[in-house]
């Protein structure tokens, strides 16, 4: 059996005995110096483990697959900001706010990251700077 195999049943186990049913960070299960990628592509054949990446912490997470852990997403923010918003004009502030509240660490970075992939378009009226929403 391969190094990457042990590894792989390691982490398979100790994810199975969680009883709290919370996600783990890959990094506290795996030791630093393999690759997360390769790891969490060998997790996700298989059927009892849950993966995914959380972009805003730029971190793996694994759990059981039967556990509803849920993490929020960028897609999460932005569908809440077209729900609130709409599509009209807001103040720049008032967005950067509302990312603030759902991602305090990171609101710069998906506020700009949201303006380069075009779905908040910021409007200059009046010498104001307000964003809307694209749908």
């Amino acid at each position: 059996m391969s190094l990457l195999n042990v590894l792989i049943e390691k982490i398979v186990t100790a994810i199975s005995s969680e009883n709290d049913g919370k996600c783990v960070p890959l990094s506290q299960v795996a030791p630093e110096s393999v690759d997360f990628i390769t790891i969490a592509r060998e997790l996700m054949k298989r059927r009892e483990i849950m993966i995914y990446y959380d972009i805003m912490e730029d971190e793996y997470y694994i759990c059981k697959r039967d556990n509803k852990c849920r993490r929020l997403t960028v897609q999460d923010i932005v569908d809440e900001m077209r729900e609130r918003f709409d599509s009209e004009p807001v103040p720049k502030p008032i967005i950067l706010d509302f990312i603030r509240e759902r991602a305090p660490s990171k609101y710069e970075a998906i506020y700009n990251m949201l303006l380069n992939d075009g779905v908040l378009e910021e409007v200059n009226i009046s010498g104001m700077i307000f964003v809307r929403i694209v749908k």
